[in-house]
């Protein structure tokens, strides 16, 4: 897995600097490693993590999820500070925080060439878990798109609905008996 995990990092680095076309197979295997969504349980809880390698500095990151105006351009819901304790703040590496009973966690590691983005949420309904990982898959796409300065794409039923069923068939039944539509 070492050397699989090296040439994807090679292969991301010369396509996201275009310095030489990687190959499709290359690409493939890096978008695996760095655009994987996995659902853990653990205590009664359960925690879905993402990884993504963005291609800007941590320091940029950072801004987009901790400062107010940034942090509305990708994430639709508010995050109110009175119903929020930050467990660990250690800019601009970790942001961990509990909001109504859940666990929300960055981690920011740089990793050439960007950044390598680990977040997971931990909850304790099970049943929600497709519709989470569907919520959180749209909000990181808008990430993407407005670290790179492109406009955000409005959050649609349709595209959601796409997300569910793609997590509803890789978490299983438990997992995804409780859709809400929209967010």
């Amino acid at each position: 897995m070492h050397t699989i995990r090296k040439q994807a990092l090679a292969a991301s680095r010369r396509h996201a600097f275009g310095v030489v076309r990687a190959t499709r197979k290359e690409l493939r295997i890096a978008q695996a490693i760095y655009q994987a969504t996995t659902l853990h349980h653990h205590g009664g809880q359960h925690t879905l993590r993402f990884v993504r390698l963005l291609r800007h500095p941590p320091e940029k990151i950072w801004r987009a999820i901790t400062e107010g105006r940034e942090l509305v351009q990708w994430f639709p819901l508010e995050i109110h500070d009175e119903y929020r304790q930050v467990m660990v703040s250690d800019p601009p590496h970790v942001l961990e925080f509990s909001q109504e009973g859940e666990l929300l966690r960055f981690e920011l590691m740089p990793q050439e060439p960007g950044t390598e983005l680990v977040f997971t949420h931990t909850f304790g309904d099970l049943a929600k878990s497709a519709r989470e990982a569907s919520r959180w898959e749209l909000c990181f796409a808008n990430l993407e798109k407005r670290l790179d300065g492109k406009p955000t794409a409005p959050f649609s039923l349709d595209r959601f609905t796409e997300m569910f069923a793609k997590y509803a068939w890789e978490f299983g039944p438990d997992a995804s008996s409780k859709r809400a539509h929209g967010f």
